[in-house]
């Protein structure tokens, strides 16, 4: 498990999640066809980061449709975090939502 620099290795977000790595990666990848994350390989680890330009802000969450019930949880598209849906910002890195 690491933590790549400017990124989240794809085993960090599988062991903190508590989900297989093929689990955690159809996660993630839902992120990246958002257009929220980008998904490199870093000395042979799959890492997720951030898509926007160095300098601003990742996008917000969309509306809420009313799909997904209350108390339910979402996670955080700068580093991958699972958080509670009613969250403004990140638990773990502070990124506003």
């Amino acid at each position: 498990m690491s933590m790549a620099a400017g990124g989240v290795a794809l085993a960090t977000v599988a062991a903190r999640e508590g989900v297989p790595k093929e689990e955690a990666e159809e996660m993630m990848d839902g992120l990246v066809e958002e257009g929220v994350l980008k998904k490199e390989t870093k000395n042979g680890e799959t890492v997720y980061v951030a898509a926007g330009k160095a300098g601003t802000q990742a996008p917000t969450q969309p509306a809420e449709s009313g799909t997904q019930p209350a108390g339910s949880t979402k996670f955080c598209r700068s580093c991958g975090t699972k958080i509670p849906l009613e969250s403004k910002f990140c638990e773990k890195c502070g990124a506003q939502l």
